[in-house]
């Protein structure tokens, strides 16, 4: 036997979430970390979105987590990944970025679409688009640098 020791009136229940409609969605980049490959023969980025409440209310509390395949054995998977990411350091304002953390904090918008259920697992979401955001959210702060060299977001 196990105690539950908390007042279960107290909590919210859990929501069964299901993918959101294809469609453009005000999403700030909440954290980004590496992580291996299911097969352990490579890394990938992972940024996790968060909708901007402000824009979207309606699905506070939802996260969408992209992958970009950036140490990889297939080149074209590479490749991918490097323009996608492009793609979305450019719709964040930047022209390059040295740290991953560059981008936290800030909306943009996001062509979000409808992943088929497929090889046993549920239906769910992916980005397949950036661009500006129309406003709505926090624009990036470049990080203060440590020496006198210009921050890469900085040069020409």
């Amino acid at each position: 036997m196990v105690n539950i020791d908390f007042n279960l009136d107290a909590v919210e229940a859990a929501t069964s979430y299901e993918p959101l409609p294809t469609g453009w969605y005000e999403l700030r980049i909440a954290n980004s970390e590496q992580k291996m490959t299911k097969a352990g023969d490579g890394k990938y980025l992972q940024i996790e979105f968060e909708p901007d409440e402000s824009a979207h209310p309606e699905i506070k509390g939802r996260k969408i987590w992209q992958r970009y395949n950036l140490w990889n054995s297939n080149t074209t998977a590479v490749e991918i990944a490097q323009r996608d990411l492009k793609a979305l350091v450019q719709a964040c304002g930047l022209q390059s970025i040295t740290d991953s953390e560059d981008l936290h904090g800030v909306t943009i918008s996001c062509k979000v679409v409808l992943r088929p259920a497929a090889n046993g697992y549920q239906p769910s979401n992916e980005i397949k688009g950036y661009r500006a955001s129309d406003g709505a959210g926090p624009k990036p702060q470049p990080k203060a640098a440590s020496s006198s060299a210009s921050p890469p977001w900085a040069r020409k």
